[in-house]
């Protein structure tokens, strides 16, 4: 274990000697037990592979979409853990307690002054298991956007929803592009935020164009 623990993380050498706890054959830790959960370097992302593999299909994606919500996505630096609100996973929250109790334990559950949280068990899980890292690349792009649109989302918030902190032009085309093809992967307040950006965009579309016919009507009445 010392040498298999050399120049890697104290939390993947914990879930180890974790495990290998748990597997203790008569009182005896064995090697053959230490090599059965993948030692130190793989016990963590063997164990998320066998927890994910024990799912049903629907929380597989309920699971994967969890997941990515529990990850800051690096730009040119590691990614790092995120804790999320139940708020935010309101729709999977049964999945996430039971991905955090016994024998799952790949979450840790919480509070904090938005209510309940939920939060990966370690960084090492983000870095190790080879099914989150591949749903990390495949949506990067998409989840350094949604933090952008939660910074907006938050001042929409902390500014009593007024309306000149909606969305507009470019990015309120590029959100609504994003809510057709990633629906499932946006909070309700994140679908709300962009709702109501593409609702005030047609009221004031529709405003100008009242106002244009009512311009084009005044014309013919004086031609």
């Amino acid at each position: 274990i010392l040498e298999d623990v050399s120049g890697r993380s104290l939390p993947l050498l914990e879930f180890a000697l974790t495990q290998l706890w748990e597997k203790q054959e008569k009182n005896l830790l064995t090697h053959q037990a230490y090599n059965a959960i993948g030692g130190v370097e793989e016990a963590l992302a063997r164990h998320a592979d066998e927890t994910y593999e024990s799912l049903s299909s629907e929380e597989k994606l309920q699971a994967k979409t969890i997941f990515l919500q529990l990850v800051y996505p690096g730009i040119n630096q590691e990614d790092t853990r995120r804790i999320a609100t139940r708020d935010e996973l309101e729709e999977d929250w049964y999945l996430v307690r039971k991905l955090a109790s016994y024998p799952a334990r790949l979450l840790v559950t919480g509070y904090s002054q938005h209510g309940e949280t939920a939060e990966v068990i370690h960084e090492a899980l983000i870095r190790s298991w080879k099914t989150l890292r591949q749903w990390l690349e495949e949506y990067r792009s998409f989840r350094i956007w949604q933090e952008r649109l939660r910074q907006d989302v938050r001042l929409w918030t902390e500014q009593d929803y007024k309306d000149s902190t909606l969305l507009r032009g470019y990015r309120l085309s590029e959100a609504v592009q994003k809510i057709e093809v990633h629906e499932a992967l946006l909070s309700a307040n994140d679908k709300l935020f962009i709702r109501r950006s593409l609702d005030l965009s047609m009221q004031e579309i529709s405003e100008k164009e009242m106002q244009r016919q009512e311009q084009i009507n005044a014309l013919q009445k004086l031609a």
